[in-house]
């Protein structure tokens, strides 16, 4: 198996266990409190929102989508989840950080004798497990951006934010297959034969209109105003005469013909 393959199969496993765990961990506190407490239903909702991201990336897209998706909206999931599991860890150490489970109760929920000491003890375990998912989004979030979003934003440019997808492996943070940038000498070659293909087009196009003007017999017309005469193919093959044939018949034979007229018995 490909180290990719593994790295991104660990990450997401991991994500999902601690998702699941904070999950279990935060409704612990709310049913032992008995009331809403802000900052734990904050981070239960953030494990909500991740384990439905997990079903989209892990199931819908894998089985259904073919694991084929546009990089912008797994770049905004993998970021507003990094914030939001920041942001769950520091709320949560802000209230149990300090706090001391044996005396808690006098602050958070002093009408009940034996609750304080079990929703304390869930909420100092909530502490490492946030810290520990916000840091593994964190990683995925580094390595989707360096191995898939960047690569495939210097082929495609911004298109492949909402008009190119690209196939990515299970756990969306690689690409199934690594995008390689065309070099610089691929890039002038490849414009150099589009210029030559249009060059050649126009040419083509200009070729045939003349052929046809001059078919139809509208090359006065086409010429017209112009100094340049047109030049049909019938003058251009007529033969150039001979320079050396005579042009006329010398006096001398004229006499000769005529002496022998007189001559002649009829006469």
């Amino acid at each position: 198996m490909p180290l990719n393959d593994l790295i991104s199969y660990a990450i997401r496993g991991t994500q999902l266990f601690f998702s699941i765990l904070v999950l279990g961990l935060a409704a612990g506190v709310l049913s032992d409190l008995g009331f809403n407490f802000d900052r734990v239903t904050y981070t239960l909702v953030v494990s909500l929102l991740t384990l439905i991201y997990f079903g989209y990336i892990l199931g819908w897209l894998h089985f259904k989508g073919a694991n084929t998706v546009l990089t912008l909206p797994i770049l905004v999931s993998e970021t507003l989840l990094t914030i939001f599991w920041l942001a769950a860890f520091g709320t949560i150490t802000d209230v149990f950080g300090a706090l001391n489970c044996n005396f808690g109760y006098y602050y958070y929920y002093y009408d009940h004798h034996n609750s304080s000491s079990n929703f304390c003890k869930l909420g100092k375990a909530l502490i490492p497990f946030t810290l520990f998912n916000w840091l593994l989004f964190t990683a995925s979030l580094v390595l989707f951006i360096l191995y898939t979003f960047v690569p495939f934003y210097k082929i495609h440019g911004s298109k492949h934010c909402y008009e190119t997808p690209a196939q990515l492996k299970l756990g969306a943070i690689y690409p199934a297959v690594t995008p390689v940038a065309k070099s610089a000498n691929e890039g002038s070659t490849e414009a150099e034969a589009e210029a030559e293909a249009a060059a050649e087009e126009a040419n083509v196009g200009i070729n045939t209109s003349d052929e046809e003007a001059i078919r139809s017999g509208d090359v006065e017309d086409k010429y017209a105003g112009s100094e340049i005469e047109p030049t049909t193919p019938a003058a251009a093959s007529d033969p150039v005469p001979n320079a050396d044939a005579p042009t006329s018949v010398p006096k001398d034979q004229s006499l000769i013909t005529a002496t022998r007229d007189c001559s002649s018995p009829n006469n």
